[in-house]
């Protein structure tokens, strides 16, 4: 047992260097010795672990898939049990004294939502972007699919803010000399094309725009944040993303959706999903 978590302490510590040096020289500049020293591990250990830069480049890549992950794979929209109250005990009422027009309850709202495509383009899990159930909502739910959206690119620019093997995982996405396995840049493209699409099915767009133009806009925005982010840490502050989103959600938002948006986001919504894999640098 000892053996075995000295051996997942060393590999943390060549995942971590790794990105680290990855993220600051690219994946042709980096170097194994770099990386072995700055791990402060051996380039005999480093190769016990992993077989070459590659392999190295690669365990970098999908650890910071599966952060990306925890913001991606759940429904577009927030439930609603959350903020639609139960309706009061009593008998269930017959045809003729049904409503003409009845509301969904909160266990098929909940259930309404298509899930957005995972890293894979599978169905999502069911869980909010965030990972946690409900937790996506918050004081902001009332702005349905476009608040989630606010809130997972919030959660998105914290995660390239504090932690290098996220920032890496993207920068590799774009290095041409690095054969990756995933595409981050694609996976955050779905779910953002996902998650406008259910706000147009909330109505929550506003009139006349284009859910495929809308989705576009917050890809391109939010990758130009990530690229400039990498050399200058104030493009990923929490206070430009809030700046961009004053100045979009006018364009994006129908009305009467626009009053219960939050462009600062959730409360929370700034903070970095939790992962019991990695530490913030």
């Amino acid at each position: 047992m000892v053996k075995q978590e000295r051996a997942a302490r060393t590999r943390e510590a060549l995942v971590r260097a790794a990105a680290e040096v990855f993220a600051e020289e690219g994946f042709t500049a980096a170097s194994i010795a770099v990386i072995s020293r700055r791990a402060r591990v051996s380039a005999g250990g480093l190769h016990f672990h992993f077989a070459g830069k590659t392999v190295l480049a690669r365990a970098v890549q999908d650890r910071a898939a599966q952060a990306l992950s925890r913001i991606t794979a759940g429904p577009a929209v927030p439930p609603t049990t959350a903020t639609t109250p139960a309706p009061a005990p009593g008998p269930a009422p017959g045809p003729a004294s049904a409503p003409s027009a009845p509301g969904p309850s909160p266990a098929s709202a909940a259930a309404t939502p298509a899930p957005v495509p995972g890293p894979d383009g599978s169905a999502g899990t069911g869980a909010d972007p965030g990972g946690n159930a409900g937790g996506s909502a918050g004081a902001g739910s009332g702005g349905g699919s476009l608040q989630v959206l606010v809130d997972s690119t919030h959660r998105l620019m914290a995660l390239l803010a504090h932690d290098a093997v996220v920032r890496a995982g993207f920068a590799l996405c774009a290095d041409p000399s690095f054969d990756g396995m995933a595409d981050l840049r694609r996976q955050w493209r779905l779910w953002v094309e996902a998650a406008v699409a259910a706000a147009a099915r909330e109505g929550l767009l506003a009139e006349g725009l284009l859910p495929e133009d809308a989705a576009r806009g917050v890809v391109a925005a939010t990758v130009g944040l990530e690229v400039l982010g990498a050399y200058d840490r104030q493009w990923l502050a929490p206070h430009t993303l809030t700046r961009f989103w004053t100045l979009m959600l006018p364009r994006l938002a129908s009305p009467p959706a626009l009053d219960a948006l939050l462009p600062q986001g959730s409360p929370g919504s700034a903070a970095p999903p939790p992962d019991p894999d990695t530490e913030s640098d």
